[in-house]
């Protein structure tokens, strides 16, 4: 008797699991057509939930109702959305889930959570073509129809100008192995353009400027701005100077003679209009002749353009540190 209450039991069970599941009978199935948005996701919520009252289950009825679900997913194909657009879908690894032997109600829920995670995520408000049609008609008015406006000839010489400057700018940058940059137009930018803009002109007027002076200081000094002057003629004025107390004009025509020394002996090429950073650049390939002569302009630019006060000692020392540089030969 109390088998046949137990048989009983079973049977009742499945027939409870049977109509409450989440998917009617294949042949039903078949004959629904596509499901339409909000049954597809009805569908989703009643699978998750037929999975989750399996667990409590023994295992082959969860197999058997598992495998009656994945019939049910293998047979949507097709989602019809609001606007009556057919959308194809492919639910083979949820159904490969479903079948797996043996069973991972787990794994099953997870990928259902997921699924229904992005649905609530989802926008409700999306377009639709007939809305961009709808759209598109409106901006096809003459309202919302304009002519782009082009550039004037000052922006467009302001471009070309930034676009040389990001340019010489690459160069640079890729000579010193730092690869090249890409520079964004913008009114921080503009300024920080002007600015070294303004500086490049600067250097360009000292350097003008600088030979102005070296002219006007020789002419003052009682010499012609175009009168050639030897090492051996600025050694004799050093020394006159220095004798009288001027160090510093001394120490300029010291360190003339020294300049006008390495050019007689074809060491550098001595030139006016170059800066002392030239004259170092000039003899590189030189090393033991750099040291002494970059030592000797260091004590020049202090002294000459930097007014540093100088004494007989330090003059002194000047004059031991250009004999040093006058030893160099070819």
């Amino acid at each position: 008797m109390r088998a046949a209450l137990t048989v009983l039991l079973i049977a009742l069970l499945l027939a409870t699991a049977g109509e409450a599941g989440a998917f009617p009978s294949a042949s039903h199935r078949k004959a629904e057509g596509p499901l339409s948005l909000d049954d597809y996701w009805q569908r989703v919520a009643e699978t998750h939930q037929a999975v989750a009252d399996l667990q409590e289950q023994g295992e082959s009825l969860r197999r058997s109702r598992l495998g009656e679900l994945a019939d049910g997913w293998e047979l949507i194909t097709q989602v019809s959305m609001p606007d009556g657009t057919l959308v194809p879908l492919d639910h083979s690894e949820l159904v490969a889930i479903l079948r797996q032997d043996p069973p991972d109600p787990a794994a099953i829920l997870g990928r259902l959570d997921a699924l229904l995670s992005l649905h609530d995520r989802f926008p409700s408000g999306l377009f639709t073509p007939r809305d961009v049609e709808t759209l598109e008609a409106i901006l096809a008015d003459a309202r919302f129809q304009w002519a782009e406006a082009k550039p004037s000839p000052l922006a467009e010489w302001w471009q070309n100008l930034w676009r040389r400057f990001v340019g010489w700018l690459n160069r640079l940058l890729d000579k010193i192995g730092f690869g090249g940059v890409s520079v964004p137009a913008g009114p921080i930018m503009t300024w920080v353009l002007v600015a070294v803009l303004v500086i490049v002109l600067v250097f360009a007027g000292r350097g003008l400027l600088s030979g102005l002076v070296k002219d006007v200081e020789l002419a003052a000094d009682g010499l012609g701005a175009h009168e050639v002057l030897t090492s051996e003629a600025a050694l004799q004025r050093a020394d006159t100077l220095s004798r009288d107390g001027d160090y510093r004009r001394a120490v300029r025509y010291l360190y003339l003679s020294a300049l006008l020394l390495l050019d007689e002996r074809g060491l550098l090429r001595y030139d006016r209009s170059r800066t002392n950073r030239e004259y170092l650049r000039n003899v590189s390939g030189s090393p033991a002749l750099v040291q002494p002569l970059r030592a000797v302009i260091e004590i020049f630019d202090r002294v000459w353009y930097g007014f540093e006060p100088i004494d007989a000692p330090t003059y002194q020392e000047y004059v031991e540190q250009v004999d040093e540089l006058r030893k160099q030969r070819p």
